[in-house]
């Protein structure tokens, strides 16, 4: 007995199967194949500021300034579609990456009030440093010294284009620019950062800055409370093609720090958390704060950490919980962090 297959029956019998599908997500939020494998997605962060802010000066920002393509719903502002599902429009092999669904947003809400003043940062003048370093002797016994620092340190995206002219013209505040764009939103406070490159979605992490003594217990938090995964120094992501993070144009991940995303995997889907240790602020570029030089002796500073006055939430998406169990967290270095059982875009 002998089987007649001709190549067409065959591809229809292929096409017809679920060998050219993805694995079905099996308590997953999204129906995205690269979503599929991972319980809890880190999906939007909510920043607060008032009804005084220009909001054109925010659209300006955040579109013209840092290229966020998909901000129709102002002021929610994304690099593309965020419904956890392939839009009708998307074709493989030609459409771009912000046509796709799965994308992280931000979300600014405009309050009538102010939201919390947060410590001013501060740090160490030179004349402090040199009165120190002239009485050395005496201070010895002080092996530390006190400044402060926000619990973000910044937001990063990896995008093709950014433009500083257009930051300015929004009355947005750089502060630094060289290699790539530390900048503030007109009415904020929290730093993004915007790096020269291209990935599927731009909106790539937050740096979340924690003293070492309270590291462990912080890696402990994302991991057991939150459900993220730590991914390994070698697979941090990076913006730039074939970069290794060494260069001026991007950083590699601190050292003495470590970073979580919902997958495990360099793209897993969703924005990442670095966990920023702030021994790297003695050698490390600034955020909102000058560099740190031993004139005096000092050896180590121990940072006073304090919440971003600007940040209203981190959100994130458990497919694990049950319907109705969300939960609002705050992790050891202050950050609000509200974890919900179904997404809503």
């Amino acid at each position: 007995m002998s089987i007649s297959i001709t190549r067409r029956s065959l591809f229809g019998v292929i096409s017809g199967s679920s060998l050219l599908l993805p694995p079905s997500p099996c308590n997953s939020i999204t129906s995205l194949p690269e979503f599929s494998s991972q319980p809890i997605i880190f999906s939007k962060i909510i920043l607060s500021t008032t009804s005084s802010t220009n909001s054109a000066d925010l659209d300006r920002f955040f579109k013209a300034g840092l290229s966020f393509s998909n901000a129709t719903q102002s002021p929610k502002y994304s690099f593309g579609p965020t419904t956890f599902s392939v839009p009708p429009s998307f074709a493989p092999g030609v459409s771009s990456f912000n046509e796709y669904g799965g994308h992280s947003q931000i979300i600014v809400d405009v309050s009538s009030t102010s939201p919390s003043s947060a410590s001013p940062i501060s740090t160490p003048s030179s004349s402090s440093s040199s009165s120190s370093s002239s009485s050395s002797s005496s201070s010895s016994s002080s092996s530390s010294s006190s400044s402060s620092l926000p619990s973000i340190a910044y937001i990063q995206v990896g995008v093709p284009t950014y433009r500083i002219s257009q930051v300015q013209q929004a009355n947005g505040e750089i502060v630094s620019a060289y290699g790539y764009l530390n900048a503030i939103p007109p009415g904020l406070s929290t730093t993004f950062r915007a790096i020269n490159g291209l990935r599927p979605d731009p909106l790539m992490l937050i740096c979340v800055n924690v003293n070492p003594a309270d590291m462990a217990r912080t890696k402990t938090f994302y991991a057991k409370e939150v459900g993220l995964t730590e991914v390994p120094p070698s697979m941090y992501p990076l913006a730039r093609p074939n970069s290794d993070g060494n260069g001026p144009f991007e950083s590699a991940m601190p050292p003495n720090s470590f970073y979580f995303n919902g997958g495990g995997g360099k793209e897993g889907g969703g924005m990442g958390v670095l966990l920023k240790s702030t021994e790297n602020y003695l050698v490390d570029e600034r955020n909102r704060l000058e560099k740190l030089i031993n004139l005096g002796g000092v050896k180590k500073f121990e940072f006073e950490i304090v919440p971003n006055d600007d940040v209203k939430e981190l959100l994130f998406y458990d497919s694990n919980m049950k319907k109705g169990d969300d939960r609002l967290l705050v992790d050891p270095v202050g950050n609000k962090i509200r974890i919900m059982s179904e997404f809503d875009h």
